[in-house]
């Protein structure tokens, strides 16, 4: 099989991109350099792209809207969760950064090494927007007392924006950069709001506002390269497939 035909299959791509790549002289064969779109290939030939290699384990990349009650690292864990998110390639995804288990909403699951290496659990680095409702009206004083934020390791840690969204004084929008475990609750906590409804509706520019809770879509490749730009990654990943739509 000739080397374009080979990129274009495993890479999901049109034969002229892959054609494009090997001219770009991003792809080696047997530790060599190619720039030949027409190798021929032979079977045991090895092959990379960007150091990467080619028919290992393909990058996927999920947006999930996550329903509460769930940890983010068992979504596909146990045998009960494992539904929620079932690609067809078998692949093992991880949650990248942090979401409560409280919480629903929005949340990215990959098996991007770059991507996980760059927000790992607990570190801050992508915009969330969240809804939060409570059961009763929120004062002006709990508004205020949630935007000084709070103290953790020696840090404040304030949100971007908090402000009433809805005439019924219960629903708050905030936007929240920090990431791990109980920080989110912690904040709602110090303002008296421990009993609220908690969904983060956007990650990372990231909405879920067209799927229901429990469902899941691929990110396209537009938003992969958002996605790894807003981390400080150059926006091409060493390989990522265009997978079809649910």
């Amino acid at each position: 099989m000739r080397l374009n035909r080979y990129l274009a299959r495993v890479a999901g791509i049109g034969r002229r991109e892959a054609e494009n790549w090997i001219r770009q002289g991003r792809l080696r064969v047997n530790g060599e350099p190619v720039t030949h779109p027409a190798l021929r290939l032979k079977a045991g030939d090895r092959i990379e792209i960007d150091g990467r290699l080619l028919g290992s384990e393909p990058l996927v990349y999920v947006l999930l809207r996550k329903p509460a009650g769930i940890a983010p690292e068992v979504v596909m864990g146990s045998e009960t969760e494992r539904g929620l998110v079932r690609t067809h390639l078998g692949v093992r995804l991880r949650p990248l950064g942090w979401l409560d288990p409280e919480a629903a909403g929005a949340l990215v699951l990959t098996n991007d090494p770059d991507l996980l290496d760059a927000l790992p659990p607990g570190k801050g680095g992508l915009l969330s927007l969240y809804r939060i409702e409570s059961r009763s009206p929120i004062s002006p004083d709990q508004v205020a007392r949630i935007a000084e934020g709070l103290i953790d390791g020696g840090m404040r840690l304030r949100p971007e924006r908090v402000e009433l969204v809805e005439a019924s004084g219960r629903v708050l929008g905030l936007e929240w950069r920090p990431e791990g475990p109980g920080l989110l609750m912690r904040l709602l906590a110090a303002a008296g709001l421990e009993s609220c409804s908690i969904e983060r509706l956007a990650y990372g520019g990231l909405r879920v506002h067209r799927l229901r809770m429990g469902q899941w879509r691929y990110l396209s490749e537009g938003e992969i390269r958002t996605l790894r730009r807003q981390l400080g990654l150059r926006a091409q990943p060493s390989l990522f497939v265009r997978w079809p739509s649910q």
